[in-house]
């Protein structure tokens, strides 16, 4: 993949509201779309409804809105990977094992 353009800035018609999307990229039928890049210190994957995906989709409603384009890819790199508990020590401390990558 071949990013067009990175930190592209998109201002309303009224000059109004301004964006800086993270890249544009001309897919194989020559139609622009948004890729917005994200990255999160979050223990556990998204879903639909969580509060900072919901954040996530806003943004990229007001870029397509502002922009004129159609579609946009969200990518969210989660920086720690999944854990769950595995024991309490005899001095209290919680332990906790790193779950493989999917």
């Amino acid at each position: 993949m071949q990013l067009d353009r990175i930190e592209v800035p998109i201002i309303s018609k009224e000059q109004q509201i301004i964006g800086h999307v993270d890249a544009i990229f001309r897919e194989r039928n020559n139609k622009d779309c948004i890729i917005e890049m994200k990255s999160t210190n979050s223990m556990a994957h998204f879903n639909l409804d969580h509060t900072a995906f919901k954040e996530y989709l806003r943004q990229i409603l007001y870029y397509l809105v502002l922009s004129g384009l159609e579609k946009a890819y969200l990518v969210i790199k989660y920086e720690q990977h999944e854990q769950r508990f595995f024991k309490k020590d005899n001095e209290g401390s919680l332990h906790y094992i790193r779950e493989p990558s999917l």
